[in-house]
């Protein structure tokens, strides 16, 4: 009797690791396979600050958390523009260049479907997203391009992934082609609805790269 009441409780136990253990890896498969997305396209668009009333034009990314189960903490987000210089011997380095950011995402929560955030904006006016962020700069980095001053530009994220505690990394390359005027959609979708950026938004962005360049050269002066 006593030996049968151990049994039952050791295969109880047994059977709630194996299960615990089983829910545990379908959970890892499915986080794995959809994470943190990087927007293919680079949204030219007007970006309201504390520095500039009107707006000011800026170059913008989406990352969006794609995990229904898992969601990521503790970003570190670079933007970097990388130009292929040709060796006297035939071959290629890169020379990479930081190319100031910003970038205040510190946590995007679990993915939740197109119908649950229109339920909940339905419910709630203010609601809004956090499973997606949008990274950007102040930088013209499409003129970079033109001005050939390099060839590539590359985003890459160091995130923590709640599901294991380990640090993860995410990158996307971008060409000349990325780019499109608009903003991204308010939403898990990889869309830029097509605006166009107002003059006093240029007119914003062009005041503020003279000031900057400006205050550059005088400190490389000095």
């Amino acid at each position: 009797m006593k030996m049968s009441l151990i049994l039952s409780i050791v295969t109880g136990i047994v059977s709630s690791l194996i299960g615990t253990f089983l829910c545990f890896v379908i959970i890892y498969i499915f986080s794995r396979k959809n994470e943190i997305f990087i927007s293919e396209k680079i949204a030219i668009s007007t970006n309201f600050s504390k520095l500039v009333k009107e707006g000011e034009t800026a170059w913008k990314f989406k990352i969006i958390n794609k995990s229904l189960f898992v969601f990521f903490f503790n970003f570190d987000i670079k933007l970097i523009s990388i130009l292929y210089k040709e060796n006297k011997d035939g071959t290629f380095t890169q020379h990479r260049n930081n190319i100031p950011c910003v970038c205040g995402v510190r946590k995007l929560t679990r993915y939740e479907p197109k119908w649950i955030v229109w339920i909940k904006r339905k419910i709630n006016k203010k609601y809004t997203i956090s499973f997606a962020y949008r990274p950007l700069t102040y930088i013209d980095i499409a003129q970079g391009f033109k001005e050939r001053k390099y060839d590539e530009l590359e985003l890459s994220i160091i995130c923590t992934d709640s599901l294991t505690g380990n640090r993860r990394f995410f990158m996307r390359v971008f060409d000349s082609t990325a780019f499109a005027e608009g903003d991204f959609s308010n939403d898990g979708e990889n869309k830029i609805i097509p605006n166009e950026v107002s003059k006093e938004a240029w007119d914003n962005h062009n005041r503020q790269a003279f000031l900057s360049d400006k205050i550059l050269n005088s400190e490389e002066t000095k």
